[in-house]
């Protein structure tokens, strides 16, 4: 004879039944890790911008028709408040960094789907500084659209993880 013993059937106890569990491929249980590392390059390059260092010269010298340097020294107010808006954008890409390891570190390496969603900046982001570098004469723009790359693949790589089939 079954006997159904309280407590332990959770089906009874008008709690939902657990899910069954699926096995997560590695690609899909380690994809969070390409996220934080564009994270990581973003804190990184939020110090470059903070201590006012020009981080593509060539662009500048086509915007500006000169030099960063000697712009800077024939307009000084102008050259301050374009080291200003090099230590603003820094203090943006910081927060950048932290909200995209800090996203891709808990809820998203969970599988909540709006971490998907959310995550999905990433790679406009990325799309429109690389047009932006790549137009305006850069040379980083290669390198940005590495990171392009690898942000599409964090996203798209654990797809099933975020919309398994019900």
């Amino acid at each position: 004879m079954l006997r159904i013993m309280p407590g332990r059937n959770r089906l009874f106890q008008g709690q939902r039944p657990m899910q069954p569990t699926t096995i997560e491929k590695g690609y899909q249980k380690y994809a969070w890790i390409l996220l934080a590392i564009i994270g990581a390059v973003f804190i990184f390059d939020a110090f470059v911008y903070l201590a006012g260092v020009n981080p593509d010269p060539p662009m500048f010298q086509k915007l500006l028709g000169q030099s960063l340097g000697s712009f800077n020294s024939s307009f000084p107010k102008g050259g301050a408040t374009i080291t200003a808006l090099f230590q603003a954008w820094g203090t943006t890409m910081l927060g950048f960094g932290i909200f995209t390891i800090a996203v891709s570190y808990v809820p998203y390496r969970r599988g909540e789907r709006w971490a998907w969603y959310i995550m999905w900046y990433l790679p406009v982001f990325l799309l429109l500084g690389t047009a932006a570098n790549y137009m305006w004469g850069g040379e980083s723009w290669p390198v940005e659209l590495g990171f392009l790359l690898v942000s599409l693949a964090g996203l798209l790589l654990p797809y099933r993880k975020f919309f398994a089939k019900r």
